[in-house]
């Protein structure tokens, strides 16, 4: 049964189906729509997913072109007038703000998009996980970035720390991933999201916690472990580095040189190393993980890839789909708790801690040490000085 929403607040229920409005408690028998929203149940199939995050106007067929042109044109106009009259559309219901009239013929639209994807994509493997994951990061998104205002201003003597705060007035307050931004499956950010992912390590330590403690879980290596978890081989106990120039390398062998060596033959297609090809299988996880057309990672990703990119995209993708999974279990974890998932930047974790529920700390390095990689925890009370904890 093919529905269309009207809002995705908790409070703003109501959808298009069979060709009629409905406000309040929706039909139980509604299974396929575009996007997610907090009150849908279990088991809705998401045609967003299916054709992997393109946008309504990306993923359409050519024959709807001129419909959907032109209902995408008013909606357009509507936020527009919408941002001129400064209404604030967290605290208004978009389907009390437009004509009936306008929102049937939306959603008539999107419905037929919908039935085309559905019946010329195929249902992706990870299309529940990515539900889950769109479901915690909206919740992420409520988490409020703590930028220390009144420290910035005292120096803001410093013309760093002025270009920042400048720079700082363009972005929201908090944090707006976006599971679709890079093919790989590697998380980016929305243009008005807080950067974390680019935020400056020299103006860190302005970004404070809102509990007492912030948390940083890290993984030594994280792309070098893909490749042991794509083998099914036992994760080194040390440092990957340390143990290249071990196993490998030899002690003669700086960590930074080995660090360099292991990477310029891994990305290298025409670099032959028996050694390290015998420890981290380059060619043969290409010839048992790519087609010649597009890479499957161990979560059942597929990425078009040629050759040069292969490779690239199996490992990028499998520590982003690992990673993610991480995540799940984290904020499942933290459920009902005052500690928070506040953010990730790329293979690290960082929660907002409050200190009476310390506890946790334990708990989520066994997350995080699964399947034998090696994760660490840094603990402070800004982002910018954080100490390794001993655990």
């Amino acid at each position: 049964m093919l529905f269309q929403t009207l809002d995705n607040k908790n409070e703003c229920i109501g959808g298009y189906f069979d060709n009629k409005l409905i406000f309040g408690e929706l039909p139980s028998d509604l299974t396929h729509t575009w996007s997610w929203s907090p009150y849908l149940p279990d088991g809705i199939e998401y045609a967003s997913i299916w054709c992997g995050g393109k946008s309504p106007a990306e993923a359409r067929p050519d024959h709807l072109e001129d419909e959907w042109e032109m209902v995408d044109k008013k909606l357009k106009a509507f936020y527009r007038s919408f941002l001129l009259a400064k209404v604030d559309m967290d605290e208004n219901c978009f389907f009390d703000l437009v004509p009936q009239q306008f929102l049937i013929d939306y959603c008539k639209v999107k419905n037929q998009i919908c039935k085309w994807v559905f019946e010329n994509y195929e249902k992706p493997e990870n299309h529940d996980i990515m539900v889950e994951a769109t479901a915690m990061f909206e919740q992420m998104r409520s988490y409020q970035i703590n930028l220390d205002d009144d420290e910035i201003k005292r120096q803001s003597f410093n013309k760093r720390v002025r270009a920042f705060s400048k720079k700082m007035e363009s972005y929201d307050r908090n944090v707006e991933y976006s599971l679709y931004g890079a093919v790989t499956g590697r998380l980016t950010t929305s243009k008005k999201s807080f950067p974390i992912l680019r935020y400056e390590k020299d103006m860190r330590h302005f970004l404070k916690p809102n509990n007492d403690w912030f948390v940083e879980f890290d993984y030594n290596a994280a792309d070098l472990r893909s490749l042991f978890y794509i083998l099914n081989k036992k994760q080194p106990d040390l440092d990957i580095h340390e143990w290249n120039i071990k196993n490998i390398f030899g002690s003669s062998v700086q960590r930074d040189i080995a660090k360099k060596l292991i990477f310029s033959w891994l990305y290298d297609l025409g670099k032959q190393d028996k050694r390290l090809e015998k420890t981290y299988g380059r060619d043969y996880i290409l010839k048992t993980h790519w087609d010649g057309e597009k890479i499957t990672n161990p979560f059942g990703r597929t990425i078009k890839a040629d050759k040069d990119h292969a490779i690239s995209y199996l490992i990028q993708s499998t520590t982003a789909d690992y990673v993610l999974r991480k995540m799940l279990r984290i904020h499942k974890l933290l459920e009902g708790m005052n500690t928070k998932l506040a953010f990730s930047i790329h293979d690290s974790v960082v929660i907002d801690m409050d200190w009476n529920e310390r506890h946790v700390i334990g708990d989520i390095l066994e997350i995080m040490r699964e399947d034998g990689f090696l994760a660490t925890a840094s603990t402070g009370k800004d982002f910018g000085n954080l100490g390794k904890l001993k655990i």
